[in-house]
């Protein structure tokens, strides 16, 4: 029973949100693929995902990776990459996830590694560390090493979850002789 309820229910906001859409444009006039399928849960899974997309941008743009951009630095020093530098940029990562949330510190991230090593000629930030690192050792991992943790950020920005990113919708595609 709680089921039917519930599936009734979606179908209602599903529809209900769709019917609200000011932004349509008849079928077939404009030139995006998100406006040539008429299908109304696509529309709201659409609208979904840019909307989380533009929160992710917006925290990511936040996130302050200048520590660990000095620490990838350091790997072109004198000393090298050296185990120790190997946990402190791990240490690094770990304290940006634990406050800005793993998908902007993900973003922020990926982009400072593309900077990073480029007045050198180095594409790859992390295949370059890891050629130069040393042939064994361990380095040590974990919240309960790193400290101190700065305060925990939230795990989601008006109802967007920082932790995960979903991939953007595809319409469905018709079926053939409406089968």
């Amino acid at each position: 029973m709680h089921r039917v309820r519930l599936t009734t229910t979606i179908l209602i906001v599903v529809l209900a949100a769709s019917a609200c859409d000011t932004t349509q444009r008849p079928r077939g006039v404009g030139g995006d693929a998100d406006s040539a399928i008429g299908d109304s849960t696509y529309r709201v899974r659409l609208r979904s995902w840019r909307r989380d997309s533009a929160v992710l941008d917006s925290a990511t743009h936040a996130v302050n990776a200048a520590t660990l951009y000095a620490l990838y630095r350091q790997a072109l020093g004198r000393d090298g990459v050296t185990l120790r530098l190997m946990t402190e940029m791990d240490c690094e990562y770990l304290r940006l996830t634990y406050h800005y949330g793993v998908v902007p510190t993900k973003h922020a991230v990926d982009a400072m590694r593309d900077t990073v090593y480029r007045d050198i000629g180095v594409t790859d930030a992390l295949d370059y560390i890891a050629r130069h690192a040393p042939a064994e050792g361990m380095i040590e991992t974990g919240y309960d090493v790193f400290k101190p943790m700065p305060l925990p950020g939230p795990k989601t920005i008006g109802g967007t979850r920082l932790d995960v990113e979903f991939p953007r919708p595809r319409p469905q595609q018709p079926v053939p002789n409406g089968r």
